[in-house]
């Protein structure tokens, strides 16, 4: 059983931050996707995933950020594993938490630290 000093919170400036820079984010990809030159200007919502990989692949620098990426998320899947708390909504909530690392992992990764982080960088079951 875990002590109290062990539950610690996350300090209300730490949240904030991630708070911050998490909207920022959200307003960049916004411009990203539906400004006047954005992704969806060009491409369907459905084009938008199969073009992707076909970009992605079709130069060496784009495929070696992809392998990246895709071990960058099967690194995060172990990551919600161990970090989700255990409970009878836990398989909707990891459901939840890769669907939206599919689409947009760093919404994921940076819900995941505003929900979840225990304790100063430490992840804690």
């Amino acid at each position: 059983m875990q002590t109290d000093s062990e539950k610690r919170p996350i300090p209300a400036w730490i949240k904030a931050v991630l708070f911050i820079i998490t909207a920022v984010f959200l307003v960049v990809q916004a411009w990203t996707l539906l400004g006047p030159d954005g992704i969806m200007a060009h491409y369907s919502f459905m084009e938008g995933f199969t073009e992707f990989g076909a970009m992605m692949t079709a130069d060496p620098l784009l495929s070696a950020g992809l392998y990246d990426l895709v071990f960058l998320q099967i690194a995060f899947v172990f990551i919600l594993l161990n970090g989700i708390p255990r409970g009878p909504a836990f398989p909707y909530i990891f459901i939840v938490f890769v669907l939206a690392m599919i689409v947009y992992p760093a919404v994921a990764g940076l819900a995941f630290l505003i929900l979840y982080w225990r304790r100063l960088g430490q992840f804690r079951p």
